[in-house]
This record gives C-alpha cells, sequence and structure tokens, in this order.
C-alpha cells in the first residue's frame, strides 16, 4: 500500500474524523471492504495506523495530502506495486469496487455528477443564446431597393426596452416554480423532477425560434412558460447532490454539477455567435436536446440497481437521511425564521443580480461600448465563463480538503469563498467600469466571472451543511427570491441604458458591485456551517 496516498480516509468515517464502528466492524467480518481497510492499516507506517488518519478519539490532522486527492483516492488493489489498478473512492476505503482508473464511469455518484453537470449545460445553453439572438433579431440593416432606395429596417422592431422585457420574461417563470420545486424533489425524488423540468424547458426553448415570428407578447408567454419549467430544475438538483454526495465531496459534486450551466453558457456564447451571424438568429436556438436521464439516474444509492454493494456503503455512511422519510414532516417555522436560511437566500439574490446582468446584458454592452462584431462579442463573452470553470475545478477539491483535514471549519470555508468571490468580482467590475480599452475590459471580464466561482460554488454547498435533509425546500426558496434580481437587473438596465453611452454602462455595473458588497457583509455575519438543531430532528448520520 502506499499509505500517503490514503490521508484523511478516516476523517469522513463518522463526519467527525474518528474511524467509526462500521469501520472496525468490517474488519471483523473480513468483508472485502474490511479486508482492505485493514491492509491499509496494517501496511502503513506510524503503528499499522493508516497515514494521515487518526486513531479514535485522535486530534492528529494529516500532513501532505493534495488537494486532488480528497476527491478521488489511489488504493492498490491485491496487487501493491500494479499502478495500472485503483480503487475510485472519496474519504475511505468503504467506496466501491476496485477497477481500472480509465472505467470511474462504473462509479455510481460520478455518473450521477456527470449527468447532472449535462443536464445544465444543456438548459443553460438555450437560456443564454437569446443574450446573442436578440442583438441579431434587432440589428438594424440597410436595404436597397429596385428603384434605388435605401431603406433602414430591422426584423423585429423592439427598443432597449422591449428588450430589457424579453430577457426578463424567463425570470417571471423562473421564479414561480422554485419553491414548488424544492416540495416536489423532496417528495417524488429529484431524478423525476429535474428531468421533467429539463425536458418541458428544452422543448420550449427550441419553440421560441417559430413564435417570435408571432409578434411582441407571443414570444413572452412563451420565455415565460419555459421559466416555468426551468424553475424546477434547481431546487431538484440540489436533492440529487444531498443525496448522493458524500460529507467531504459536497463542494466538488456539487460545483461540478452547477459548473455544467457555466459551460453551457460559454459554449453558447463562443459557438451561436458564429452560427447566428452566418445563418441566421434562428439557429442561436438549434440545439437538440438528448439525454438518458430517466433511464440511468435514480432518486438514491438505495434505489439504483448498478451500484456496487461497496460504493452504497460508502455513500449511506457519509449522507444524513430523513428519518422520517415519506411521512412529509418540514420545519417550516424552523427554516422560515433561520438566520443561516436568510443569509444563503440574500448571497443567492446579490449573486443572481451580477450573473444575470453578465449573462444577458455582457454582449450587449461590448457591442455598445467596444463596437465589436457579432462574432466578437459571442467570443468574448464566453471566455469569462472558461475562467469560471477551471476555477471551479481548482477551489472544489481545495475546498473540501480545507474542511477534511480540518485546517478550516465548513463555516470558515464558505464565508471565506463568498467574500473572496464577491469582493474580487465587485472590484473588477468598478475597473471595468472605467476603461475602454478592449483587453482591459475583457481582463476585467474574466476575472469578475471567473472568481465568482468561489462565491457560487459556497452558497450553493452551503445548504447541504446547515441542513441537508431540507436542502431543495431551502434552494427552492432561496432561488424563488434570486430570480427576482433576473427580472428586475435586465429591466433596470434597459431603462438606464438609452444611448449605449459608458456612463450609463457604469451606473449598471457600480450597481452590481454594491450588491455584491452586501452580500459579503450579511454572509459573513449570519452565515452557519454545522447542522442546526431543527434540521438533526429529522436527520440521522448513518
Amino acid at each position: 500500500m502506499v499509505a500517503g496516498r490514503l490521508a484523511d480516509c478516516s476523517d469522513a468515517a463518522g463526519h467527525d474524523g474518528v474511524t467509526t464502528e462500521a469501520d472496525h466492524k468490517g474488519r471483523r467480518l473480513g468483508t472485502p471492504a474490511g479486508r482492505d481497510f485493514a491492509a491499509a492499516a496494517d501496511s502503513a507506517p506510524h503503528g499499522g495506523k493508516v497515514a494521515g488518519s487518526r486513531a479514535v478519539g485522535s486530534p492528529t490532522v494529516a500532513s501532505g495530502a493534495n488537494a486532488w486527492s480528497v476527491w478521488v483516492r489511489v488504493i492498490l488493489h491485491d496487487h501493491p506495486h500494479d499502478l495500472r489498478r485503483v480503487r475510485l473512492c472519496g474519504q475511505n476505503d468503504l467506496c466501491g469496487r476496485s477497477v481500472p482508473w480509465w472505467n470511474w464511469w462504473k462509479s455510481r455518484r460520478y455518473i450521477v455528477t456527470l449527468m447532472g453537470f449535462l443536464g445544465y449545460f444543456i438548459i443553460y445553453s438555450l437560456r443564454a443564446s437569446l443574450s446573442l439572438a436578440i442583438i441579431k433579431m434587432t440589428q438594424k440593416v440597410n436595404v436597397t431597393f429596385e428603384n434605388g432606395t435605401i431603406m433602414e429596417i430591422q426584423e423585429f422592431n423592439w427598443d432597449s426596452k422591449d428588450q430589457g422585457l424579453i430577457l426578463s420574461a424567463f425570470f417571471y417563470g423562473f421564479t414561480c416554480t422554485q419553491f414548488l420545486g424544492g416540495i416536489l424533489a423532496s417528495r417524488f425524488g429529484g431524478h423525476i423532477v429535474f428531468g421533467l423540468g429539463h425536458a418541458g424547458s428544452s422543448c420550449l426553448a427550441i419553440l421560441s425560434v417559430p413564435v417570435a415570428k408571432f409578434g411582441f407578447y407571443p414570444f413572452m408567454a412563451i420565455r415565460i412558460l419555459v421559466g416555468l419549467f426551468e424553475g424546477v430544475t434547481v431546487p431538484s438538483m440540489q436533492q440529487m447532490c444531498a443525496s448522493w454526495a458524500p460529507i467531504y465531496e459536497r463542494t466538488i459534486i456539487s460545483g461540478i454539477v452547477n459548473a455544467g450551466g457555466q459551460v453551457g453558457v460559454f459554449v453558447s456564447f463562443l459557438v451561436s455567435g458564429v452560427l447566428i451571424q452566418h445563418l441566421g438568429w434562428e439557429s442561436g436556438f438549434g440545439s437538440i436536446w438528448f439525454v438518458i436521464w430517466m433511464i440511468f439516474i435514480k432518486k438514491n444509492p438505495a434505489s439504483d440497481p448498478r451500484i456496487s454493494e461497496e460504493e452504497k456503503t460508502y455513500i449511506e455512511s457519509n449522507i444524513v437521511v430523513m428519518n422520517n422519510q415519506g411521512k412529509g414532516h418540514i420545519p417550516w417555522k424552523s427554516i422560515l425564521t433561520s438566520s443561516a436560511v436568510y443569509s444563503v437566500i440574500i448571497c443567492h439574490a446579490c449573486d443572481s443580480w451580477s450573473s444575470y446582468t453578465f449573462v444577458t446584458l455582457s454582449p450587449t454592452y461590448l457591442r455598445d461600448v467596444l463596437g465589436t462584431d457579432l462574432g466578437t462579442t459571442g467570443f468574448l463573452s464566453a471566455a469569462p465563463y472558461l475562467m469560471f470553470i477551471i476555477v471551479i475545478f481548482i477551489t472544489g477539491p481545495l475546498s473540501d480538503y480545507l474542511r477534511s483535514s480540518k485546517i478550516l471549519t465548513t463555516q470558515q470555508v464558505r464565508k471565506f469563498g463568498v467574500g473572496i468571490g464577491f469582493l474580487i468580482s465587485g472590484l473588477f467590475l468598478v475597473i471595468m467600469s472605467n476603461v475602454t480599452s478592449l483587453p482591459a475590459i475583457s481582463s476585467c471580464l474574466i476575472i469578475a466571472i471567473g472568481v465568482s466561482a468561489i462565491s457560487k460554488m459556497s452558497s450553493m454547498a452551503n445548504p447541504l451543511d446547515f441542513a441537508p435533509t431540507h436542502s431543495a425546500i431551502i434552494i427552492g426558496i432561496s432561488y424563488t427570491f434570486a430570480t427576482i434580481p433576473g427580472i428586475v437587473a435586465p429591466t433596470f438596465a434597459g431603462f438606464i441604458v438609452q444611448n449605449g453611452s459608458l456612463s450609463e454602462w457604469q451606473t449598471v455595473f457600480y450597481t452590481a458591485a454594491g450588491v455584491h458588497f452586501f452580500g459579503t457583509i450579511i454572509f459573513s455575519i449570519f452565515a452557519k456551517g454545522e447542522i442546526q438543531k431543527w434540521s438533526e430532528d429529522t436527520t440521522s448520520t448513518q
């Protein structure tokens, strides 16, 4: 065994860094998981303890473990010197079958993560494409008639106020079903609610193309319907993370799933900009939805027939479950009076103000201030989301490592994450508002959106920390309020930016920066990282 790669394997056991009775029982019974655990311990230095782990009750913290080893541990199987075969696991040995590393897809929780990533990728790409499509839809072009007359026309005669209302229409529907989505996911399972919401929103988004030709109000109506279906996807995916993500993999699994949305925005801005310019704006909605979610993804590990017993044991040993599941008991009074819940609500609302401003308005801003063409606008709008993705894959494992190794508490990790993301992003919004060169604006936009990944990831994972079994409902409540900025921000910008001048755009971005600073203060004061008593009353740690 390479004991150093087993660092922190007992941190996840029992959730408090001590080896659980299940671990010792596995050794006594001689189960495969128990034998692996025993072999690791017996071959490790330090008196037979697994390096980096603790004896029962010992506060010793592992050293030398890298951030990525928090998510994927390498445990040699059968042949200590055969590096071709590895065990894919999380924080301990009770994780899953021994498979070649390239067969990671045999781990069911990673399949759930990947499918969640792809699901968000598709619906976010369809959502973001309108931000570029509306530029082409309202673009004025000169048409020369046979008699020599030149006339300036546009396919859709929508001014800046109309465009702001159209970009906001999606969020009217999106707001209405967030809360409902949380309740439905808790009752019927996140996999069903997410799948149906995804299918409905994707199909309606494609129908937006022909409906727009019927006029402003029909187009507004179908965008609202798209939002209604998509509104249930966020809380239902939160329920899936609560059911499938072990305690010390929450940040990275939640982060990867949510990164799918940013990858969707990135690809949509990058590809749709070129397609719209050369093939017509309709191709911006030409994505085809094909997801096999309903066939292969199940509600939780216990209901998945394809999961190995070892991985199921590992996941169920490192999550919390509802004691009275199926009885429908929800501690509404405690949820609605919890300062931790309100800190998440305010944090998400502040994050949404800036993120919706970026997604819906950055293409228009680049056109107005820099005068870029549609292809360049699409590329420059996409670049920041590539940085967003990179930041998630770096800071996600790092956050989980800081928690599992006890360098920082969960509460500290979440507060630092939100603070760093909000403050740096807000600062570069202010800087961007005062520069006019293409390289400077692009750099500021990339940094502002990129570092916001830290705050996004921290705030999304936080309900899993203090109320995991009610996290879908909390996210549903939170995003009900958080989508209000999706309505207000584009509409606000539409009324402010009448002429496309730099001073008008400064007002828009100064406001977004101020919202960030406010969110940092509130979350730093009221956020919690430990399971709240009112949540403990309806949960147990398996």
